[in-house]
């Protein structure tokens, strides 16, 4: 009988782990990165797969806000997120394979449920969330392209340099949609 309730209950928590918590494709991507690269550091890695993780969100908020925004100003915003989020991802996966960063290739489990909840949304309610959720993302941001821009960070000079180039863009990003909350 003992025998028998052993597996059982094994294939029980097999069964209620796998149902209701799907393993984050962001802990995936850095264990993976974790064993395979030879060539980046923790902290590059780090960087590269959070960072990989937030332009993938914004780019999927930015699709949202473009067909579901109430103002011409919130979809237009969300095209330019779409269009900028995806040319920066690119240049980040160009980034991750020359140092060997394996990138996730799905929203972090947390990053997927805040976008389950905006979907949900509509009219003026969605506005409101998508400048909140943002301009979170966005502040961010700023603070992590600025922090791994600095050579005194331990950051890799290929993370600094992409980091110093593309900080412009992330802070024209918070800039426009402080402007938008502004009008509103």
């Amino acid at each position: 009988m003992k025998s028998i309730l052993l597996p059982l209950s094994l294939l029980s928590l097999f069964i209620s782990c796998s149902s209701s918590h799907r393993k984050d494709p962001v802990m995936s991507a850095k264990e993976l990165t974790e064993m395979k690269s030879t060539t980046s550091t923790i902290r590059d890695s780090d960087f590269l797969i959070e960072m990989a993780d937030a332009r993938m969100m914004d780019g999927k908020e930015g699709r949202l806000a473009s067909l579901h925004g109430t103002t011409k100003r919130i979809r237009d915003y969300g095209t330019l997120m779409v269009q900028d989020q995806t040319k920066l991802l690119e240049q980040m996966r160009n980034l991750a394979t020359q140092k060997e960063i394996v990138l996730p290739k799905q929203l972090s489990n947390q990053k997927r449920d805040g976008l389950k909840e905006l979907r949900k949304l509509r009219g003026t309610k969605f506005d409101k969330k998508f400048i909140s959720m943002i301009t979170i993302d966005h502040e961010r941001d700023v603070k992590a392209f600025s922090d791994a821009s600095k050579d005194s960070q331990g950051f890799s000079q290929e993370i600094q340099q992409f980091s110093s180039k593309n900080l412009p863009l992330i802070q024209s990003h918070l800039d426009k949609i402080n402007a938008i909350e502004s009008s509103m």
